[in-house]
């Protein structure tokens, strides 16, 4: 928080998000419950004589008005009574109002008058409130769509025994159990089947606000329960005014995606989602298996408020048809792209190993015969790229994934743009990012060549040239005004041909670098041949093989050994080898 300087007789605290505030005002004179407005609203500012708030409805002047205030610090509620002294349109949230309240008289904590009001259940009460803050979906709820979330929220009880989702139906509102458990069952044919059990604090339903599709099952009161729901239609209101609203989404996604239990809703096509490994700034990253085949993959999905966002969705279908396209032992490969739960996933090899970052992090100031070894294979799947007139535009040790026995490969692509095209924007990652992305200038394969020789020094000197790093304003102007510091003075026994290649992969000018990949590599060639570094073992792909077993019987034999010719005839234009073995009864 911090204190806004004015002439006010207590100064005003500016909060650093909204607190809750619950509004209680009547229509006349009797506090009945069809003549008083009762709704949650932000509090955006205030002080020990009043206090300013943000809500859709307009409060006219001389309003007396009862407000309850949660305290997020001292985790309890403040009652006050109080005066609307103006009221004006918010100037930056369209359909909003600020209206500023001063204060009359602080009011006890107890409900008093409130009681008979909220009793009705339309609206959650603070006790309710504080339930809410203790569970799992409220932390993806942005701070300025919780007042919106608790107006259009609505109480339901449950009788023991009740069933309150009913499959094949169609759904269209999740339920958020507050108190009481209950019984989820699947029914096939004539029997129905119990799969799972909720309690407090979880969703039932959840996946109505993805889809809309049928339920999948029942849901039965095991207890008595109180719960909470939002329909779809209120869920998508507030998500077109509150894009961050969409992460409820992801989380929903992902909550469902790391259950242990192996269900159809863990399925994204024929791949089955087995665990998450990582968390990016825009996707999340699993661990999946092809039903198939029994052939481990990567399934990265795109968050929800970004696969909302047509310029992202872009983007990552960008990445997977640019790698689906690749073919190299160096650029990570893709199988597959899916459309799922209102989301985008892609299904890509699953790679055992550690991210440069980490070794770099773990093991700074790597030897340069493993420096150059890495570096040889990241120039290859590079050069790639750049003949198929790609530039990654994003090179970093987070993007450069190492198996065992160093193999490399080249992660995200999702930047990825064509040679020569001029930028609408800074893309990329400030720490590697060349002068012509800060600039928003054309961009070509010496933009990746610049952050390939930041990389290096980071390999090399276990941190990267320029410091501070807190300051990035300060950061990007010395990417674009000063030279990269000589590596020879972090790390005096460098090879002069390693030095001498970062010095020029990093000038500021585009000119002053290698104009390609293949220059680049020309230069560290002859370190390589003096560090005893075998070039043609580097790149030599490693043979894997794959087992099918077909289960046949004698009046199959002939139409399957048609299909075994036909399937070898395609295999070999790949450069397979197709090998078959006959076995005797099994």
């Amino acid at each position: 928080m911090k204190l806004q300087k004015n002439n006010r007789r207590f100064p005003r605290t500016i909060l650093d998000s909204p607190e809750v505030g619950l509004i209680l005002y009547r229509l006349d004179q009797e506090y009945d419950e069809g003549l008083c407005e009762v709704f949650y609203a932000d509090v955006i500012n205030r002080n020990q004589g009043g206090a300013a708030i943000k809500t859709k409805r307009e409060i006219k002047p001389s309003t007396i008005l009862y407000l309850r205030i949660y305290d997020a610090q001292a985790k309890k509620w403040v009652s006050f009574q109080g005066e609307v002294k103006w009221t004006r349109q918010n100037s930056s949230k369209f359909g909003y109002f600020n209206a500023g309240v001063k204060f009359q008289k602080q009011q006890s904590d107890s409900e008093g008058l409130w009681k008979g009001i909220l009793s009705s259940g339309k609206i959650p009460l603070p006790s309710d409130y504080e339930f809410f803050l203790r569970t799992r979906p409220v932390k993806y709820i942005c701070s300025d769509a919780m007042c919106p979330v608790l107006n259009n929220i609505v109480c339901k009880y449950v009788k023991a025994g009740e069933r309150f989702i009913t499959q094949g139906e169609k759904g269209d509102k999740s339920y958020l159990i507050q108190s009481g458990s209950c019984v989820i069952k699947v029914e096939k044919g004539k029997k129905t089947i119990p799969i799972s059990r909720c309690s407090e604090g979880d969703i039932v339903g959840e996946m109505s606000l993805l889809t809309g599709e049928p339920r999948s099952a029942h849901v039965e009161a095991e207890t008595d329960m109180k719960l909470w729901y939002l329909t779809k239609a209120k869920f998508e209101e507030i998500a077109e005014e509150f894009t961050e609203f969409r992460n409820f989404l992801t989380d929903i996604v992902a909550h469902r995606f790391s259950s242990c239990k192996e269900t159809a809703e863990r399925k994204i096509g024929k791949y089955l989602i087995t665990d998450i490994i990582g968390h990016g700034g825009y996707s999340i990253v699993y661990k999946g298996m092809h039903s198939g085949l029994n052939m481990p993959v990567c399934v990265k999905m795109l968050k929800h408020d970004l696969a909302m966002e047509p310029d992202f969705q872009k983007n990552f279908r960008n990445e997977a048809r640019t790698i689906a396209a690749f073919k190299h032992p160096n650029i990570v490969g893709i199988f597959d792209i899916e459309e799922l739960y209102r989301t985008i996933f892609i299904i890509m090899e699953y790679l055992e190993g550690v991210s440069l970052k980490y070794l770099i992090k773990n093991s700074p100031g790597l030897p340069f015969k493993r420096v150059l070894n890495i570096l040889t294979q990241v120039c290859a799947g590079l050069a790639y790229a750049h003949k198929r007139m790609i530039v990654h535009q994003d090179i970093k040790p987070a993007n450069l994934f190492v198996l065992p026995k160093d193999r490399v490969k080249i992660l995200d692509f999702g930047l990825a743009a064509s040679c020569g095209c001029e930028l609408a924007g800074m893309e990329g990652t400030v720490y590697y990012m060349s002068p012509e992305q800060i600039n928003c200038g054309v961009i070509d394969e010496r933009t990746d060549i610049y952050a390939l020789g930041i990389t290096t020094y980071e390999m090399v000197a276990g941190k990267r040239p320029y410091s501070p790093e807190e300051n990035l304003p300060a950061l990007l102007k010395m990417h674009v005004e000063q030279e990269i510091p000589d590596p020879a003075e972090a790390v005096s026994n460098i090879p002069d041909e390693l030095r001498t290649f970062i010095i020029r992969c990093c000038r500021r000018d585009p000119d002053e670098r290698y104009r390609n990949i293949d220059q680049a590599m020309r230069e560290l060639h002859p370190l390589a041949q003096k560090l005893g570094l075998d070039e043609k073992e580097l790149f030599r792909e490693e043979k894997k093989i794959t087992t099918l077993h077909l289960i046949y019987s004698n009046s199959e034999q002939v139409a399957l050994r048609q299909l075994v010719e036909d399937f070898s005839k395609n295999v070999k234009k790949l450069g397979v080898t197709l090998k078959a073995s006959e076995f005797s009864d099994i």
